[in-house]
């Protein structure tokens, strides 16, 4: 029987039969079914083996290996949370691999500001044009995109610190100039309206002529060379076809709020999620949202969408409680007909079995949540492409041509 360190770092235990060992690189293979192929496992990943007779072989370097793990991820947290609570800390992580070289003056919006031309330290490293709200809040930024900080957890940081890369923004007004020679006398695509009242069946058509459009419309641009592997990641139809997102109002917006509230906020806003449970997040963090409107108790909820919430057996009850004989393999029909024979007692009772979303995340004033959700995605992009080039040196093509351009 073996006993070894899983992916993520729990303990699995299973019978096999060591075929063969390597000392040279630590490892050995082993048959855990008798006609399966070798599979191979390290030493330092291993906690035990008990062999035939039962005795047990120990192995304290895969147990000291799993425990440092543990702190490292415990430090990391103990780092994270003192960065969110003072806002007069640098990261005692960050490995400074950076440097300001030189402060210059521009515009935002047309408005006066001043940015730093920023260099990494390493022999491949890049040189990036940023702007923050100071030069403090510049190192602030730094500190946490210099270690190993999740995003999610920098991201109220960076917003409270005015952070932006003027490189990445230019790689996006090159994209959509580019984007729009490819495009022609075509028109941009339209968000697809769905306050237009039809029902399921034409609905669910007009959904899918509009991926297909948007899908014909991303593989033009893919053909003429507007991809990943030129300009790099984030590249997307509301990057290429939608208006620019201006960040100085987001920033004023996040500077308003305790960043522990802004970071639960974004965390809950997480995979465009607009609409929510209440069931889903605590109480107390619920209340806070609240307070300082980030999020708004949904009224009126379509009596259809808290149907479409309960299983097809309990529709197919309530079909069966009115009294009608019509049967359907899918739900849409049976919900169709119910709408047209609702009761009060009826309407009651589907209110009271939903499931359906109760409340709603409020995007930052001014945006709509699509805006809010292409914000969210495209700083992402540009932390972690920011992290690449200003480190290591690394970018796509185009990218490339784009941020030397601002040298």
């Amino acid at each position: 029987t073996l006993a070894v360190i899983g992916s993520h770092m729990s303990e699995l235990e299973f019978p096999g039969v060591i075929v063969d060992v390597d000392l040279g690189n630590r490892w050995y293979f082993v048959k855990i079914m008798e006609d399966g192929i070798p599979q191979k496992f390290t030493f330092r990943f291993t906690h035990r083996l008990v062999d035939a007779s039962g005795c047990v072989i120990v192995n304290p370097q895969a147990d000291e290996y799993k425990a440092n793990i543990f702190q490292a991820r415990q430090d990391r947290q103990n780092e994270s949370q003192r960065m969110l609570t003072d806002d007069s800390a640098i990261s005692v992580r960050s490995d400074e691999k950076y440097e300001v070289l030189v402060r210059v003056d521009g515009s935002i919006n047309n408005q006066p500001r001043k940015f730093y031309i920023v260099s990494g330290n390493g022999s491949k490293s890049g040189r990036a044009v940023l702007y923050a709200s100071g030069e403090f809040q510049l190192k602030r930024a730094l500190s946490v995109l210099d270690w190993d900080l999740g995003f999610w957890e920098a991201f109220p940081i960076l917003l409270q610190s005015h952070f932006l890369w003027v490189g990445w923004e230019r790689l996006r007004e090159s994209g959509r100039k580019r984007a729009a020679e490819i495009r022609g006398s075509l028109p941009i695509l339209q968000k697809l309206d769905k306050s237009v009242n039809l029902d399921y069946k034409d609905a669910l058509n007009r959904e899918m002529v509009y991926i297909q459009e948007r899908m014909d419309r991303m593989a033009m641009y893919q053909a003429a060379g507007l991809n990943h592997q030129e300009y790099g990641p984030g590249v997307n139809l509301r990057w290429l076809e939608g208006e620019a997102v201006y960040y100085e109002a987001v920033f004023a917006w996040a500077g308003q709020l305790p960043i522990t509230v802004l970071r639960d906020y974004l965390i809950n806003a997480f995979d465009s999620t607009e609409l929510f449970h209440s069931k889903d997040i605590s109480h107390r963090k619920l209340q806070l949202e609240e307070s300082h409107k980030l999020v708004t108790k949904r009224a009126d909820i379509p009596l259809r969408e808290h149907m479409e919430t309960l299983s097809i057996k309990r529709v197919r009850e309530m079909m069966q409680a009115s009294g009608s004989t019509l049967k359907a393999r899918s739900k849409a029909p049976l919900m169709d007909f119910l709408l047209g024979h609702m009761t009060p007692t009826m309407e009651r009772q589907i209110r009271s079995e939903s499931k359906a979303p109760n409340y709603k995340n409020l995007p930052p004033p001014g945006l709509s949540w699509d805006d809010f959700q292409f914000l969210r995605q495209d700083y992402k992009w540009m932390y972690y492409s920011l992290n690449e080039w200003l480190f290591a040196g690394y970018a796509t093509p185009k990218a490339i041509e784009v941020f030397l351009a601002l040298d």
